[in-house]
Parts: structure tokens; C-alpha cells; sequence
């Protein structure tokens, strides 16, 4: 799993418009909905909550948004490029 997040997935901090608060997601997206699927189910396993799967620019795509899913996503997956581990303003 650790190599299609290298590959696909990315860490970004996203600020609500109406709170102005910032949260930290993890993002993901690949052409292969079938892999999209897979990905989605092993993380479910892992008590990761993952958004719906959603289409556009020809790329399934979903996101981990809750911050217990994404420390959970961080300490048991992560990635191994230390510059996509570091999330500002955590």
C-alpha cells in the first residue's frame, strides 16, 4: 500500500472556508478504479475512515479526512519520502 501512496498520494493541508480552520488529509487518485477499490477496503481494515470514491479528470479519487484516520494512515502506512510525512502547522 506504502508504494501506490508514494506513487498517487499526498498529504495536504486544506483550511475550511466557513471556520477558517486548518485540517490535515491525506489524498489519493488513480485511473484504476479497481485498485481504488482495493485500497480503500485494506484501509477500512485498519479502522481508517476514507470519504466516498469520486470521479473526475478521468481519476477515481478519495481522501482519509478525520485526524484519528489520518494518524492511524501516518504511524501504520506513511510514506517514504520524509517531504510528504511533514504537515505544517502540526
Amino acid at each position: 500500500m506504502q508504494g501506490w501512496f508514494d506513487a498517487e498520494g499526498y498529504l495536504e493541508n486544506w483550511k475550511n472556508p466557513k471556520t477558517k480552520k486548518l485540517y490535515n488529509r491525506v489524498r489519493f487518485g488513480c485511473k484504476n478504479k479497481n485498485v481504488v477499490l482495493w485500497l480503500r477496503r485494506e484501509l477500512e481494515k485498519l479502522n481508517i475512515e476514507v470519504s466516498k470514491i469520486w470521479y473526475n479528470s478521468k481519476t477515481y479519487r478519495f481522501q482519509i479526512g478525520q485526524k484519528k484516520s489520518v494518524d492511524i494512515f501516518l504511524s501504520l502506512i506513511g510514506f517514504r519520502y520524509p517531504t510528504k510525512t511533514v504537515f505544517p502547522g502540526r
